[in-house]
């Protein structure tokens, strides 16, 4: 059986250590699906490459109490970027 290969997500880095930047391609075949898996998939192993860092033990308590830590982190870096990609959104409301 072929096996299929696919390049869900594409991320380089560029730049010196203090203002390097990121940039992440998406094919444009990748459904919503792939991506949500992929990035679930980079999540997961984030946090249990954390829990392994700071010395937690692997087990659910840990792991749920980190993820928790992880979804409020993300939701203010996913904030600032959306802040920085649409800067003419910062109206006096």
């Amino acid at each position: 059986m072929k096996q299929n290969n696919k390049v869900i997500l594409h991320i380089t880095e560029s730049g010196a250590k203090e203002q390097r930047t990121f940039n992440v391609t998406v094919g444009n075949d990748v459904s919503l699906n792939e991506l949500e898996m992929g990035i679930t998939n980079v999540m997961y192993r984030l946090i249990i490459k954390y829990m392994e860092g700071i010395g937690l033990k692997e087990n659910r308590d840990n792991f749920n109490r980190i993820s928790d830590q992880y979804g409020d982190a993300v939701k203010v870096h996913t904030g600032v970027i959306y802040d920085l990609e649409h800067p003419d959104e910062w109206g006096d409301d």
